[in-house]
């Protein structure tokens, strides 16, 4: 076992050549970041004008570039950090707020769209919650089944879903070819549904991220730039506090990234801890690997937000991550052939059997 450890270790320090220069630009962006979130946080609770904070952040930038020094320039972006939360308490535009409104009205008409393809009762509040993020319908004790099972998470809209919706438009995009103007076509296609379902989920936080890294590893095809997902998950979170500077401050924000940060710095290194030999026991433990390491650290969130913490996360989401994978299948199979007789309807009752066996689990597991 240690040799196989061993071996599995040398392998990995061999590519490191390849990944060393993208490794390096993540977490060189990743610091300036994490330099700017604290910076947000700062200038959260000491308030100046942004005239003082951005006038700051330049000085000590012309400073980090004549000494070339990193400690100067997380400086710099702690100061515009600062600077944007002060510019983000100015009221916004016009155009910001009719977006939301925009969005929220998408959501509701979708909302009752579903309504009218699915009969009413606790799977068609589940499947609200999550095909759109509106959890208004859910029942308190289905609500408290989720969060004693531990998968109080699958009703909140995040990158899972996104990740799941993204999976479904390449495969069904997959017969247009590799060749450029398919490719082209393809990048166009997904991203406009991608920033659709945005949009109809009302522009949530964690929603919003996954896409925006979406779009963003889309177009590095096109730049040529490296698709490290450190990377990509620094600009998306720069961009995003950018735009909603009070963003770093919401729950949803804070365990989306974190959980994020979790699968690109603590999943590579609990895969190589088993080395397993048949597909079935690389996707068991990939499930269990990707639990441990999200529940590390958005589980000391919770903790200190909620006061509990799940005792049976791996049980529940070794069961509830396939499920919810057919879930998702199955609402987008719903929505596509709503106006087919027949295929809509049996797809109607196979979602709805899937919802419900979803929740007699949740609730037995609840009950544990």
């Amino acid at each position: 076992m240690c040799w196989q450890l061993q071996k599995k270790y040398y392998l990995w320090r061999a590519s490191w050549p390849q990944k060393f220069v993208g490794m390096v630009k993540g977490r060189y962006l990743a610091m300036c970041v994490v330099c700017y979130v604290l910076g947000n946080f700062l200038g959260a609770f000491l308030t100046l004008a942004p005239e003082i904070y951005f006038i700051v952040a330049i000085i000590i930038s012309v400073i980090a570039n004549l000494f070339r020094n990193n400690i100067f320039l997380g400086l710099s972006m702690a100061f515009l950090g600062a600077t944007s939360v002060q510019v983000g308490r100015i009221p916004q535009p016009s155009s910001i707020i009719g977006l939301r409104l925009f969005a929220e009205g998408l959501k509701t008409e979708f909302s009752n769209y579903l309504e009218t393809i699915i009969p009413a009762g606790d799977e068609l509040a589940i499947i609200k919650a999550l095909a759109i993020g509106d959890k208004s319908d859910v029942s308190q004790d289905i609500m408290d089944d989720y969060k004693a099972s531990g998968s109080i998470h699958l009703l909140a809209l995040s990158g899972l879903h996104v990740g799941i919706i993204y999976k479904i438009l390449t495969i069904i995009l997959k017969p247009l070819g590799g060749f450029k103007i398919s490719k082209i076509i393809k990048t166009i296609i997904v991203l406009s549904s991608m920033w659709c379902f945005a949009l109809i989920s009302g522009l949530s936080a964690s929603i919003s991220r996954a896409v925006i890294m979406i779009t963003f590893y889309e177009l590095s095809y096109y730049t040529h730039s490296d698709r490290d997902g450190l990377t990509i998950l620094s600009i998306s979170a720069l961009f995003i506090m950018l735009v909603n500077p009070e963003s770093p401050r919401e729950i949803g924000f804070q365990l989306s990234f974190v959980a994020m940060l979790s699968i690109f710095i603590i999943l590579p290194r609990l895969k190589i801890i088993l080395d397993a030999k048949t597909k079935l026991l690389q996707y068991v433990w990939g499930i269990l690997a990707i639990s441990i390491s999200c529940q590390l650290t958005t589980g000391i969130i919770s903790f200190l937000y909620f006061g509990t913490f799940p005792s049976f996360f791996m049980i529940t989401n070794l069961i509830s991550m396939p499920l919810i994978t057919i879930i998702m299948y199955l609402i987008v199979g719903t929505v596509a052939t709503s106006n087919i007789p027949n295929v809509g309807n049996l797809f109607v009752l196979l979602l709805q059997k899937a919802v419900e066996l979803m929740n007699k689990i949740m609730a037995i597991i609840g009950d544990l």
